[in-house]
């Protein structure tokens, strides 16, 4: 009797651990999104390197496949869509990390990696749509819309902007931008589907240090407008 009763303890304990594992792989794609842009903007670039990228491989393995300088994505309808790392030793380097593919809305993301710097290039799972993006895209809880910043106050090799797309049918259409000059947008946030938290950031010492300001963008009738402005 005891037996049994600890064989079936064993079996409700072994339930609730994968029960736990596929929720933690059901979080929303703005959940998803955060959690990538932590790790990409981590020192050193963990999300763009070769363990990472096989391990998500592993991950996605029906979707996902890597060859050597070929990086081979399957597309909804069979098609497979090859993007291919060129001139590794020059100034015009290239190559691809594959990052994730956002569960809700489907779309790939994988890093470009240049000789100084780097971009982000989401491309739709059924249409092989592509477009590149600064950073990170952080994708709305409705899932209608995505904003990335991007911040460089030092090496000048990325642009100091914030861009907010919206996410259609068949591909991501460009909304709205701001381009900063002596700061730079970092952090963004959706407060809700109309409203956008992030950082303005300024280093009046060459980058030794960093003054922030909290700054809210609010969608109205005529588009998108900065309605509050903070000192962090």
């Amino acid at each position: 009797m005891r037996f049994m009763v600890r064989i079936s303890f064993i079996s409700i304990f072994l339930l609730i651990i994968k029960a736990g594992s596929n929720i933690s792989h059901a979080q929303s794609d703005y959940e998803d999104s955060l959690a990538i842009r932590e790790l990409c903007s981590s020192f050193g670039n963990p999300c763009g390197t070769k363990k990472r990228e096989a391990d998500q491989i592993k991950r996605f393995s029906q979707k996902v496949v890597r060859e050597k300088d070929q990086l081979k994505l399957t597309l909804e309808s069979g098609k497979q869509l090859v993007l291919t790392d060129a001139d590794l030793r020059s100034e015009h380097r290239r190559v691809y990390r594959f990052i994730t593919i956002f569960p809700q809305t489907g779309y790939f993301l994988v890093q470009i990696n240049a000789w100084e710097g780097r971009a982000y290039r989401m491309i739709h799972g059924s249409t092989g749509t592509m477009i590149q993006l600064d950073a990170v895209p952080i994708i709305s809880p409705d899932m209608k819309r995505l904003v990335t910043t991007s911040l460089d106050l030092e090496a000048g090799y990325m642009p100091n902007r914030i861009q907010i797309y919206r996410i259609e049918a068949v591909g991501i259409e460009q909304e709205w931008q701001k381009e900063f000059a002596g700061s730079g947008p970092s952090d963004a946030e959706w407060i809700d589907r109309e409203t956008i938290s992030y950082l303005e950031n300024t280093s009046p010492d060459g980058g030794q240090t960093l003054r922030k300001w909290r700054r809210i963008l609010k969608q109205g009738k005529d588009g998108w407008e900065e309605t509050d402005i903070k000192q962090k």
